[in-house]
């Protein structure tokens, strides 16, 4: 009985479906935790603005400028990043912008008190997002999107398959064989 559909070991590398769906969850994610920490740190720009040419860095001075700053760029790596795994690169821009993320988020909680009804910061508990894009960009199956290898079902020893067509040994392979 013949099959028109290829063998396993013959699928393309690009087919891995986990992989892809894997990738796709952390770009959509990046961009949406990095809205909202854009967001939030232009919200708070005029202020650290002000502290910064103010001259004193203390207290609340400080925190302003410290949480803008790294929600900043944390804002701006996750989206570069995100846009990078269209192309299959960017996942250590994703991390790193989520861990600059997620340092500042909880250098805000709990040095500066925020997320307090002294200092409430709008939708809160987004910003812990940047651990959930941690885990996600560091999934196996992310990871093989970023490498482009695809399915990883490809068996050893089997010569690499252009095309669906059945495989005939030549005299070579049989020469080989022995």
């Amino acid at each position: 009985m013949s099959s028109y559909l290829p063998a396993p070991y013959e699928s393309a590398p690009d087919d891995d479906l986990p992989a892809a769906a894997g990738a796709a969850l952390t770009g959509t994610l990046a961009v949406l935790i990095a809205i909202t920490l854009g967001r939030q740190a232009w919200d708070q720009y005029p202020a650290a603005v002000d502290a910064l040419n103010g001259g004193s860095l203390v207290g609340d001075d400080l925190a302003q400028v410290v949480t803008a700053g790294g929600w900043a760029a944390s804002a701006v790596l996750m989206g570069l990043g995100a846009v990078l795994m269209l192309v299959r690169r960017g996942r250590e821009v994703v991390v790193l912008g989520a861990l600059i993320g997620l340092a500042t988020t909880i250098l805000a909680r709990y040095a500066f008190d925020w997320f307090s009804p002294a200092h409430p910061v709008t939708h809160g508990v987004v910003f812990v997002g940047g651990a959930v894009v941690i885990v996600l960009a560091l999934l196996p199956a992310t990871t093989r999107w970023i490498s482009g290898r695809g399915s990883g079902r490809r068996h050893r020893g089997l010569p690499p398959v252009t095309s669906a067509t059945p495989l005939t040994p030549t005299r070579v392979q049989l020469g080989q064989a022995r």
